[in-house]
C-alpha cells in the first residue's frame, strides 16, 4: 500500500539509485551566453568547468562593469539551478 507520508529522501544522483540526465553543453552555453551580455572579453572562459567559468566571469565582470558581478553571479548561479532542477524533474529511479 502506497501512503503519502514521506519517510526518507535520498539525494544520489551518481546512478546508483537515480538517473539524472543534466544537459552540460546547454548549461556551458546558457552561462556563456550570460558572460557574453556583460561585454567582457570570453578568452578562455569556454575551456572551464561551468562553476569555474562563473567565478572567472564574475572576476572578469568586476574588472569592466564594477559592480555588476553580485548580480552576475546570482544570475548564472540560477539558471545552472534551473537546469538541474528540470533535469531533476525528468529524471527516473531505479526499483529497488
Amino acid at each position: 500500500m502506497i501512503n503519502n507520508h514521506i519517510e526518507a529522501v535520498v539525494f544520489d544522483f551518481d546512478g546508483t539509485l537515480a538517473k539524472l540526465n543534466i544537459d552540460f553543453s546547454f548549461m556551458r552555453k546558457t552561462v556563456l551566453d550570460l558572460t557574453a551580455g556583460y561585454n567582457v572579453p570570453m578568452d578562455g572562459l569556454g575551456k572551464l568547468f561551468v562553476l569555474e567559468m562563473i567565478e572567472a566571469g564574475g572576476e572578469l565582470i568586476s574588472i569592466h562593469n564594477p559592480g555588476s558581478e553580485v548580480g552576475y553571479t546570482e544570475k548564472a548561479n540560477k539558471l545552472i539551478s534551473n537546469i538541474e532542477i528540470e533535469a531533476a524533474k525528468k529524471g527516473g529511479c531505479w526499483a529497488i
